[in-house]
């Protein structure tokens, strides 16, 4: 034992070698990667000979020595290439050595090795550049190492083997993980040096070059005296002075006076602690004379205790945007999307009529009828450009006062001085007339208006704009049923003229609908909403493209997508007029399966409403048994049997049958 123990601190006096050699070579000047593998290789490589020169001897042929700790822990933090380099030349040197352990002793190469390359792919880029260093994970992983040395025993010659289990697994497993942990905390802690130090200089590196190459000018102050410490050449520039002339300068002498104060300010209390970064429009005087906006974003560097206080000083060049002001300030007071004066403009103007006593004048807000509606069916493009016209129309029948705004998304407010009550009605029809011939999609909208009209300052401007705001909703009331149902007839019609074969399967639908319903037991009410939701199960395919509607032959995957949408555009459209809102439902989830595989929510069996089973059924009907120009057209009876098949999966199975024997008058198709 005392011959092992011997033997064990030479191999770990080499061990410690390599760490001695890693730490004073300059590996770190190779440029070639492949040179550098190669002479770690090397180096471990010839380490592991002398280790294994000197083995403790268990038996003739059979050597003990530290080389899986070598292996491994070359493997964990070196490169893949150079640790198989060295597992070659030890295998290698292993087989010369010769002996009745040879085999065990190569495959315990091999063992260690592989470990720790696998712990280098996984672990090592992690775990390098790491603050904190924990010995834990080496630890564990010296027993990981050594337990699959005890397992690579099982391999030895059957007289070796329980010889080796039973005299050396007790002492590898319990000295041998030290030796891993040892050796790699010092390798780490070389390498992780290396890493933090290279760190540290690349960002040395990249503060100098984002310093002196930065767009804004950069300064480094003083924070008790004002004095220059350090600038870039983006600030020279700037003021058009040269560096040593700044560095020897006062601020004070390159500020504008009346920014000093404010500018004085703000540095007490960065001095106080109170503040630790600020950022302020000031100007600064260039060597011409001339002075420029800047903005500067000032923060300190160390805390208020700190003796010497500097602070970063960022300046950007804010000339052009000073100068720019006025087209800023129009854009925030301006609707982005008609050019008209916002809702904040419109505020400020009537506060400004109050004010200035501009009296008389009437308020006009103008709301558009079914504009959800055009959104929802055709898009929000064409939403903005109807928009943009009514906005132009607005301006160019109010063009006597000149006053028009936006101020929601689909409302309008005018104001007209000095103009009687039949001057308003004929603006009125004006406006209407006009907006009721824009050619558009043949969607036919409206305006509702509201009125109040202000003689003396009595009225707050709250007050006015509230009183027509409850005008226009009283209009609203009486309006908006009639519009929204002008705009639904005007969208089914369209549709139909873009695929004249949706009237007539509309149209089918709806009675097979209601017939269905009927049979069923409902009352004349929910037959009547059966009817029209079976003529309006379809109105989603309004906006889809006309080629994918009348397209012959199957559609594409993309085209499968878009038309998929219909049933939840058609929703949104029925639900903006407020009398469909119940059928709107209906039409949402009458593409939903029994078996819950439908679309759009994937509802299955009775959460499906009754009349969303219905439709699907009269729908599914009429689209097998009507002509198609990419498919044949189906007989009733065949179309029945389709029905009966997909029951249960795809239709509701009583309804399926309620339909066939009922409806269609095919009881015998039941009963077969």
């Amino acid at each position: 034992m005392n011959d092992f123990l011997l033997d064990l601190l030479y191999n770990v006096t080499l061990l410690l070698s390599l760490t001695v050699i890693y730490t004073l070579l300059p590996f770190d000047r190779f440029r070639n990667t492949t040179l550098k593998e190669f002479s770690l290789a090397i180096i471990v490589a010839v380490v592991g000979i002398l280790i294994m020169s000197n083995p403790f001897i268990l038996a003739e042929g059979v050597l003990l020595d530290s080389r899986s700790i070598l292996i491994s822990v070359s493997g964990m933090f070196f490169s893949p290439a150079s640790t198989l380099i060295v597992m070659v030349i030890l295998s290698l040197f292993r087989m010369i050595l010769g002996g009745a352990g040879v085999f065990i002793g190569v495959l315990i190469i091999i063992t260690s090795g592989l470990l720790g390359i696998l712990w280098h792919i996984f672990r090592y880029e992690s775990f390098i550049s790491r603050e904190s260093e924990s010995g834990k994970e080496f630890y564990l992983m010296g027993v990981i190492v050594h337990l699959a040395m005890v397992l690579d025993f099982l391999f030895a010659p059957n007289p070796l083997r329980l010889q080796l289990i039973t005299s050396m697994a007790l002492p590898v497993l319990i000295l041998f993980p030290f030796g891993n942990y040892l050796l790699s905390m010092l390798l780490y802690r070389s390498q992780n040096q290396r890493v933090l130090t290279e760190k540290t200089k690349e960002s040395e590196r990249l503060f100098k070059t984002m310093f002196e190459r930065a767009p804004i000018g950069i300064t480094l102050t003083d924070s008790r005296t004002g004095e220059i410490l350090d600038l870039n050449s983006k600030f020279s520039q700037m003021l058009k002075m040269d560096k040593e002339e700044l560095l020897n300068i006062d601020w004070e002498k390159i500020t504008h006076p009346d920014d000093i104060e404010q500018d004085a300010l703000y540095m007490e209390l960065l001095l106080k602690g109170e503040l630790r970064t600020y950022s302020m429009d000031k100007r600064y005087r260039c060597s011409d004379g001339n002075y420029i906006w800047t903005n500067i974003a000032v923060s300190s560097i160390y805390d208020a205790d700190e003796e010497n206080q500097r602070h970063f000083c960022m300046i950007s060049d804010i000339t052009h945007l000073k100068e720019s002001e006025n087209k800023i300030m129009y854009a925030y007071l301006h609707d982005h999307l008609t050019g008209l004066p916002n809702q904040f403009h419109f505020m400020n103007t009537l506060h400004q009529i109050k004010t200035e006593q501009k009296y008389p004048f009437t308020l006009i807000i103008a709301d558009i009828n079914g504009f959800k509606i055009v959104n929802d069916a055709f898009s929000r493009e064409v939403g903005d450009e109807l928009l943009v016209n009514i906005s132009k129309i607005l301006v160019q029948e109010n063009s006597d006062s000149d006053y028009c705004a936006r101020i929601g998304g689909d409302e309008f407010a005018l104001i007209i001085e000095n103009k009687d009550e039949t001057y308003r009605e004929q603006l009125i029809e004006r406006i209407q007339a006009r907006i009721e011939r824009l050619p558009r999609h043949k969607v036919v909208v409206s305006l509702s208006f509201g009125f109040a009209r202000a003689t003396n300052g009595l009225f707050g401007v709250d007050e006015l704009l509230k009183k027509a705001e409850n005008d226009l909703n009283q209009n609203k009331l009486h309006e908006s049923p009639s519009s929204r149902s002008r705009a639904l007839n005007t969208f089914i019609h369209t549709l139909h003229e873009k695929n004249p074969r949706e009237e007539l399967h509309s149209r089918r639908v709806s009675l097979l609908g209601a017939r269905l319903a009927k049979a069923v037991g409902m009352g004349p009410t929910e037959i009547a909403q059966m009817k029209t939701a079976g003529l309006l199960h379809d109105i989603g395919k309004i906006s889809i493209d006309e080629a994918i509607l009348n397209k012959e032959g199957p559609l594409n995957d993309h085209e499968w997508l878009e038309m998929k949408k219909h049933p939840e555009k058609g929703y949104r459209i029925l639900l903006s007029v407020g009398e469909l809102g119940e059928i709107s439902t209906h039409v949402l989830s009458h593409h939903e399966r029994i078996d819950g595989k439908g679309y759009p929510q994937g509802l299955k069996g009775e959460k499906i409403p009754l009349q969303s089973r219905i439709i699907a059924i009269a729908d599914s009907f009429d689209a097998m048994t009507a002509w198609r120009p990419y498919k044949k057209i189906m007989g009733e009876e065949d179309a029945a049997r389709e029905l009966i098949r997909c029951s249960g999966t795809q239709f509701d199975s009583n309804l399926v049958s309620i339909f066939i024997q009922e409806v269609l008058q095919l009881p015998h198709l039941i009963t077969t």
